[in-house]
Formats: C-alpha cells, sequence, structure tokens
C-alpha cells in the first residue's frame, strides 16, 4: 500500500499543472453574481398578479 500512495503522490505532483488548469477554467464558469433586487420582490410577482 505505501508503494500505491507513494506512486499515487508523485503522479499527482507530475500533473500539478494540469490539474491547475483545469480547476481554474471550472472557476471562471462558476462565477456567483447575486440580484438582491430580484430576490427581495420575487415573492409578489410568483403568483402572476401584475
Amino acid at each position: 500500500m505505501p508503494d500505491f500512495m507513494g506512486g499515487l503522490a508523485r503522479g499527482i505532483e507530475k500533473s500539478r499543472g494540469l490539474v491547475r488548469k483545469a480547476v481554474e477554467g471550472v472557476a471562471g464558469d462558476m462565477v456567483v453574481s447575486p440580484k438582491l433586487a430580484q430576490q427581495d420582490g420575487s415573492k409578489g410577482r410568483q403568483g402572476g398578479g401584475s
């Protein structure tokens, strides 16, 4: 088991740049833009009254 873990750790270290690029790409797509004005007024609009 220690041999497996050591090999896994070395593989991760060698692929660090590849993993970093992948994470940066995913993180760039996960931008959170809160829209408080819509949240505050959404309760009255859900019923379709206006």
